[in-house]
């Protein structure tokens, strides 16, 4: 059974190093696991400013040319809708940075062939959510907890 978790905050919000949390968090799963992290963007050629929140240039390019790096003790390598669609992956963590629809898409059918341990999605709520919605009405989507809607929720009852 694959878990599916959303990470949806305000843009604003997701500019202050939750990124970075992100990927530690994914990384955690996939020790968990026992497993690597694939990290899934849209297109790889319009990525650079998404990662290069997360990693330095050098790094980025390492991912953008198919490389495997190693993070928090995990390896991590880049994806987009065409390459997972040309892949035949065994299970892992994925992490979906701002996904569009192909990219669910492609991740879902990947779910479908092999058994995928989780798929972490980290998005904005704030913009262009169809497809983040629709993916949420037709799968199990649990929200992750973060900062403050965490402590929120703490002091709530």
């Amino acid at each position: 059974m694959t878990d599916r978790v959303i990470l949806q905050r305000e843009f604003s919000e997701l500019m202050n190093g939750l990124h970075g949390s992100i990927v530690r968090y994914a990384s955690e799963r996939a020790e968990h696991h026992q497993c690597e992290v694939y990290l899934c963007v849209n297109n790889k050629s319009h990525c650079d400013q998404i990662l290069e929140r997360i990693f330095e240039k050098k790094v980025v390019n390492k991912l953008k040319s198919n490389q495997t790096i190693i993070i928090y003790g995990r390896k991590l390598s880049l994806y987009s809708p065409l390459t997972l669609n040309k892949s035949y992956l065994p299970e892992a963590v994925y992490l979906l940075l701002f996904p569009g629809p192909d990219l669910l898409k492609a991740v879902e059918y990947q779910a479908s062939l092999n058994p995928v341990y989780e798929i972490i999605v980290f998005t904005e709520s704030d913009g262009h959510t169809e497809a983040t919605d629709q993916w949420m009405s037709e799968h199990d989507v649990r929200r992750l907890q973060t900062g403050k809607a965490a402590a929120d929720r703490d002091t709530d009852g």
